[in-house]
């Protein structure tokens, strides 16, 4: 398992989508990932891991998670399950 902490300075945008070059917002999320090992401490390619908060419509969205599962036919449900009701 990977937690990483990071931050997004939301530009402003223009009518005509142009970047004012000015912070709208500053978005602040944690991103987990869990990724199994190769070796010793290598990490592999993630199975599954989850966004929050969610960054929807340019904005934070402090209601809401975003999950990742690298195989949606066989995704790990039990990561929903935890973060959402525990």
């Amino acid at each position: 398992m990977r937690i990483l902490y990071g931050s997004y300075d939301i530009p402003i945008k223009a009518k005509d989508k142009e970047n004012l070059w000015e912070s709208e917002e500053v978005y602040k999320f944690i991103i987990c990932t869990f990724c199994p090992l190769l070796g010793d401490y290598e990490a592999g390619t993630p199975e599954c891991g989850f966004l929050f908060p969610a960054f929807i419509d340019r904005s934070t969205d402090i209601h809401g998670i975003m999950v990742y599962q690298a195989d949606e036919r066989h995704p790990h449900e039990e990561l929903v399950r935890e973060i959402l009701f525990h």
